[in-house]
């Protein structure tokens, strides 16, 4: 039997394939159209830091042991839902003194092309035309990847709404990275009422008590009363939480960050029906909350190819 893996040896495998597709992309047909668009980016646009490493990390981890399982069941309808897709590119920050921009592989990237067991359907939206039309030339210039593939600039809400009535009788994989609050209660209602489902929620948890009276009861919902009261941002996570398991749903939350006093604190929530996965996902979470800022800061530092020497491959 092989040793296990240690949480850094586990990390930088992921890392290196994150690493290898994207030098797999910037050698093939859509080299530039990767140049153009990183030469087109403004210090308005979303760049992301070390913490997002883990977060795709996670994706890329759990797309292979899923389908085995959704195979093993003969669910062969699954559609892969994806309402803050992005570019399919992700730029890193950069760091003092870099004369290049670096980026890894976003979502859409990992999810279409770093598993051995794709969904048939993808739907892609985000609100920003210029990532959308990225995402749409990116996949044109790869042609027919085997499944159906669609991508529109259009509010999160109004897509999830829209693709789990029109998608209610199939498996839907829910990959919800907010950057904030954008994802309203009455969205995650329609998920929820799916016979199938599986959901990960980026949840922002430093910043939870800082979100306007006005937009509380779109997010939190029923909690919302129960929020008010509530003495830091663990207490709301857990109200949040526990509102979701009235529902009779399984919630399992994966902490990125130390604890509240990080800049970067929040958490993964895995959401289910079921428990089919979740050995999957505590073992996820198990090694994600092992890490500090110093350690995947080296990761970081590698993938973006700014250390002299990297071990990613």
């Amino acid at each position: 039997m092989a040793p296990r893996k240690t949480p850094m040896e586990w990390a930088y495998e992921h890392a290196g394939h994150l690493r290898k597709k994207a030098k797999e992309i910037e050698d093939g047909p859509a080299k530039y159209l990767i140049a153009e668009y990183l030469s087109s980016l403004t210090e308005n646009d979303y760049q992301v830091g070390p913490w997002t490493i883990l977060k795709n990390i996670s994706l890329a981890y759990c797309l292979t042991p899923f389908g085995i399982i959704l195979d093993s069941n003969n669910i062969k309808e699954r559609v892969y839902l994806d309402p803050f897709s992005g570019s399919g590119i992700a730029p890193l920050k950069d760091l003092p003194g870099s004369e290049r921009k670096a980026w890894t592989v976003g979502s859409p990237i990992i999810s279409t092309m770093m598993t051995d067991y794709p969904f048939s359907l993808y739907e892609f939206g985000d609100i920003s035309s210029k990532s959308i039309d990225n995402l749409d030339d990116f996949f044109q210039i790869y042609g027919d990847l085997g499944f159906k593939i669609n991508r529109t600039c259009v509010d999160a809400n109004e897509l999830i709404q829209s693709c789990c009535y029109n998608h209610s009788d199939k498996y839907v994989f829910a990959y919800l990275d907010q950057s904030g609050f954008q994802l309203q209660w009455n969205s995650l209602l329609s998920i929820f009422k799916l016979k199938r489902f599986d959901a990960f929620l980026n949840y922002q948890t430093r910043l939870a008590e800082r979100i306007p009276p006005n937009k509380r009861k779109e997010f939190f919902g029923p909690a919302c009363d129960n929020v008010t009261s509530c003495s830091d941002c663990d207490e709301i996570l857990d109200v949040y939480m526990n509102e979701i398991r009235k529902m009779g749903l399984y919630v399992t939350p994966i902490r990125i960050g130390k604890d509240r006093t990080d800049q970067y604190y929040y958490h993964l929530l895995h959401i289910a029906r079921k428990d089919s996965y979740l050995s999957i996902v505590n073992g996820l979470k198990e090694k994600v909350e092992s890490f500090q800022g110093e350690s995947i800061k080296k990761i970081w530092n590698d993938l973006a190819g700014y250390s002299q020497q990297t071990s990613l491959f």
